[in-house]
């Protein structure tokens, strides 16, 4: 009977042990975009520009067409305050950033609180600790699909890859807009629908705010609306947008750390320079880019 324990207990140290490694040591350092984007945080100290953000600036801004020494540690679907946490955990090792580039996309003041799951990914692999739950809740191993936790673990991504990240950290995408005008219309709906939230508006403007406050003059700010694709602009809520430019005029007026770029504003026009209605492609990234470096040597 005793040995019978022995072996049980064995067993389940082993188990405890394999599922450990898997859990703070596999995973966490495999080839994903989360790990990519926080180890350039921690290993670019020379850098210039940080563009941070969702996916208008993941997708939008290629620091290989940039002339600025400059990282992309945006990702699909952030919200405003996990890049306020983010800025503000790593304000430190910040030292030559003269610019931090930041979109305030049509969601951007709309968004609610983070799921479960976002909170998750940002705690294990940005380290945020404001966003750790309960010991389930933050186990990778218990709440992801096995597959995508261990994808990358051995390969790198090659750049023909639907999931390939640069090693500055931008998502190229292929695709080119076609039109479908229900579609964008549909994607417009989804996007702005709740713009007259007060409370969730009022909310991502203390972050904003707060985004505002941690620079101590450290860095310039560039709040920037990202470029649509002309039917977007045709079909969207103008009241809602007006309002968007008005924030950040006014912000831009009264802090002068802050500059406002108005996507609209750049004439990126050309089918051709976009996935969808409303992000960019690998060609539109490449002049998206280049026009942001000319309004960054106007502040240098």
């Amino acid at each position: 009977m005793n040995k019978f324990i022995f072996k049980f207990l064995l067993y389940i140290f082993i188990l405890v042990v394999f599922f450990g490694i898997l859990e703070f040591v596999v995973f966490p350092n495999n080839n994903n975009q989360m790990t990519l984007k926080n180890e350039l945080l921690k290993k670019k100290p020379e850098i210039e520009v940080l563009v941070l953000g969702n996916s208008h600036t993941f997708f939008g801004i290629n620091p290989n067409e940039s002339k600025f020494k400059m990282i992309n540690v945006a990702n699909k679907g952030r919200k405003l305050e996990t890049d306020y946490y983010i800025l503000r955990k790593n304000i430190k090792n910040l030292k030559k950033t003269n610019f931090v580039i930041i979109p305030i996309s049509h969601y951007t003041l709309l968004a609610g609180d983070l799921s479960s799951k976002e909170k998750r990914l940002y705690f294990r692999f940005f380290k945020i600790e404001e966003y750790s739950q309960n010991l389930i809740k933050n186990y990778l191993l218990f709440n992801e699909p096995f597959r995508e936790l261990i994808d990358g673990i051995f390969l790198k991504k090659k750049e023909n890859h639907k999931e390939f990240i640069s090693k500055l950290g931008w998502k190229p995408e292929e695709e080119v807009y076609n039109r479908n005008l229900k579609e964008t219309k549909e994607r417009i709906e989804a996007m702005e629908y709740g713009a007259n939230d007060t409370v969730k508006i009022s909310r991502n403007l203390i972050f904003m705010d707060s985004i505002i406050q941690l620079n101590g003059g450290k860095f310039k700010i560039l709040f920037i609306t990202p470029p649509y694709h002309k039917d977007y602009y045709k079909y969207s809520n103008k009241e809602y947008h007006n309002k968007i430019d008005d924030i950040l005029r006014l912000k831009a007026a009264r802090n002068e750390n802050v500059i406002y770029v108005k996507g609209k504003s750049l004439n990126l026009n050309n089918d051709n320079y976009f996935k969808n209605s409303d992000h960019l492609n690998k060609i539109g990234a490449k002049f998206f880019t280049q026009k942001i470096d000319s309004i960054l040597n106007l502040y240098l």
